[in-house]
């Protein structure tokens, strides 16, 4: 069973006083090693997501897993980001939380109902320096004519590392990581000199992850980067160089790749 986990909003909140805030109310709070505003939560038979904080945009219920993306991302005040699969927003907001509402962060969808819950939560969240755009991601360049320094690549996956009975045919993978070599191709192509692509999936299939990696390097020239410090965030290196899991106990699977042209 999973660890419920919340992200203190440090844009709207200290963080000591919302842990003072909850633990008033009964929660048990426990800090994960790679996060300082990232807690896992004993609800004690509440539900913290009912609770006023919440909806005042204090904390973000986020999967710890999930706000390790953002981190190996390493979002600076004056970066210049895009987010090219943002919705619903929980690793938007949390690279705006990094930057302190400076810089400036594109975050983009393709769905006008993905759109609407990315829309809300950086309302939410008091989140200032983000621009929502609604465009299909593979033709982003055309459409945007922008490099950026850092690229979130938060690819549409099968979901395997969330939901553990997920089922899926031959053809929905044969889909998806068209769509996700494709996704990562114009990632590269928006791409400023020096600057770098963080590949993310919740998926455990080796065809979603390590199979697209190597399709892009050999494909476009796509160079992968050691991720520092990988084994502090309990990542795992994988059998393709510079490619990394993360298999907690309590927590979703992900898939993570730093690279570079």
């Amino acid at each position: 069973m999973k660890k419920k986990a919340i992200r203190i909003n440090t844009l709207k909140i200290e963080i000591d006083k919302l842990i003072k805030n909850l633990e008033d109310k009964g929660y048990i709070l426990e800090k994960i090693n790679y996060c300082d505003y990232g807690f896992f939560v004993n609800e004690n038979g509440r539900n913290i997501a009912h609770e006023i904080e919440h909806w005042l945009g204090y904390f973000f219920i986020q999967d710890a897993s999930s706000m390790l993306i953002p981190i190996i991302l390493d979002a600076k005040k004056d970066d210049l980001i895009l987010d090219l699969c943002a919705a619903p927003g929980a690793k938007t907001t949390q690279i705006a939380q990094m930057m302190e509402n400076n810089g400036c962060i594109v975050a983009n969808d393709v769905r006008e109902d993905r759109i609407k819950a990315l829309s809300f939560n950086l309302e939410r969240c008091g989140v200032l320096n983000t621009i929502v755009t609604m465009l299909d991601g593979v033709k982003f360049l055309k459409k945007c004519n922008i490099k950026f320094n850092k690229i979130l690549l938060d690819v549409p996956c099968s979901g395997t590392g969330v939901y553990e009975d997920v089922k899926i045919t031959e053809n929905q993978i044969k889909r998806l990581t068209t769509l996700q070599k494709a996704l990562l191709k114009n990632s590269f192509n928006c791409l400023d000199k020096d600057g770098y692509v963080v590949y993310s999936t919740c998926s455990i299939l080796k065809e979603e992850n390590e199979d697209v990696i190597e399709y892009c390097i050999k494909k476009f020239g796509l160079e992968t980067v050691e991720i520092k410090n990988f084994e502090r965030y309990n990542l795992k290196e994988s059998f393709l160089e510079n490619t990394y899991r993360l298999e907690q106990p309590y927590q979703e699977k992900f898939f993570v790749c730093k690279l570079m042209k």
